[in-house]
């Protein structure tokens, strides 16, 4: 009964996103675009943060004949930008839609709900930075979720087909598929991930351009000033000369409270042997993780800090300050390999993920540099010896980096700035 009432809500709000949709996107095509309004956002409009971000400043400071401006859902973060003189308006506020209207290129993070996806017409130009390099398998590519909604795909058939036939424009909006649209450009940082999001987002290679991405920038100088303010608090009220991030991707079905219930966390052991280096372990669930399990880390210990979006929802700073990286399917530590520093890999739960989760693009192994750890007492193990000899697979992790990495320079957002502004 729960599920048929879900699925008739899903169908209602996705029969009235698309008409009023299809009102917006003539609305936009009547008005005259100018090429030199970019708006700018990020997580459905809820953060600030990530490639788009950092493109964001980038044009701001390099770019400012270029009238950037970042659209929001969250007052907080308009007040926070207008407050580093940064250009900001709430996504459905009058000035926000106006500019929606006006604007001649939208530069999205996730997808087209980043900013006021109703007003986008055929004459605006998306720009899909996207979230990361899949090593988990992505939109059409995603299986397992394409099955399991196909019996809410069959209940709106009838609609779907009278859509595409009548306003093929919005032919690829679809609840079910939040990152597909139909993107004018998709940026990727290799020829193999080039591949990969052609496949996923069902676009043609020559509309993915190779540059880099943005937020990969913050890696390499300090010209976006992005500075890790929590890490520098937390160095005034301990003394740590290490700083290990735990990372790991969400679960669509698992519960993230099985990595430490069924595989020897032992909570008081790991804050010892981290005293003992000397480091510290920043841990960051996923947001819907942390909401999930929070009760998991009520017990405070000095060493092992959790945190959340509130701390820190940006990870870029965090990284550079990182020394050793943990992570199990996220594709973060792609871009940390452009540090070339330790990564070990949890995949704890791997045989299960991949038959309820997601699937893989590649063989688990042949693209993850770094000790492969079963249980957290292997983590202590591998941590001990990554920080003893950050050499350890440098190599390896060097060969794989070239592979889904084309650039090592920090200049990605010039690279993107150059051929968006030569298609003008």
């Amino acid at each position: 009964m729960k599920k048929k009432k879900s699925d008739a809500l899903r169908a209602f709000w996705f029969i009235t996103v698309n008409f009023l949709r299809i009102i917006g996107y003539h609305l936009s095509n009547i008005v005259p675009k100018n090429n030199n309004i970019w708006i700018y956002g990020a997580r459905r409009g809820r953060d600030f943060f990530d490639n788009s971000k950092y493109f964001f400043i980038y044009m701001n400071k390099h770019h400012p004949e270029v009238k950037s401006i970042w659209l929001s859902k969250d007052k907080n973060i308009i007040k926070k930008l207008r407050k580093q003189k940064y250009e900001a308006y709430q996504t459905y506020s009058l000035k926000g839609i106006y500019l929606s209207l006006k604007a001649g290129f939208v530069i999205l993070n996730n997808g087209v709900y980043d900013v006021n996806f109703y007003l986008i017409g055929k004459n605006t130009k998306k720009i899909q930075l996207f979230h990361g390099m899949p090593l988990k398998k992505i939109g059409y590519d995603d299986k397992i979720t394409l099955e399991e909604d196909k019996s809410y795909r069959k209940k709106l058939e009838l609609f779907i087909k009278f859509r595409n036939k009548y306003f093929p424009f919005i032919d690829n909006f679809d609840p079910t598929l939040p990152y597909v649209d139909n993107y004018d450009y998709l940026v990727a940082t290799s020829k193999e991930n080039l591949k990969r999001f052609s496949s996923a987002f069902k676009i043609n290679e020559k509309n993915i351009i190779l540059t880099g991405s943005p937020r990969n920038d913050a890696l390499f100088d300090d010209l976006f000033k992005e500075k890790c303010v929590f890490i520098k608090n937390l160095s005034e009220k301990i003394q740590f000369n290490y700083v290990i991030s735990y990372l790991p991707t969400y679960r669509d079905k698992g519960n993230i409270k099985y990595i430490f219930s069924k595989f020897q966390y032992n909570p008081e052991e790991l804050n010892n042997i981290l005293e003992k280096l000397n480091a510290i372990m920043i841990i960051k669930l996923h947001p819907r993780d942390i909401a999930l399990n929070i009760q998991l880390f009520e017990e405070s210990f000095e060493r092992i800090i959790v945190i959340t979006d509130k701390e820190i929802s940006d990870i870029y700073p965090l990284l550079k300050k990182t020394d050793v990286l943990i992570t199990d399917y996220s594709s973060v530590y792609f871009d940390y390999l452009l540090l070339n520093r330790p990564i070990i890999f949890a995949p704890f739960d791997i045989d299960e993920y991949l038959t309820r989760d997601r699937e893989l693009y590649y063989s688990y192994d042949k693209v993850t540099p770094g000790p492969k750890a079963k249980n957290w007492p292997d983590i202590i193990y591998y941590v001990s010896k990554s920080l003893k000899n950050n050499e350890l697979k440098k190599e390896e992790r060097e060969k794989i980096s070239k592979i889904f990495n084309l650039f090592f320079d920090g200049r990605s957002s010039e690279r993107l700035y150059k051929i968006l502004t030569s298609k003008k």
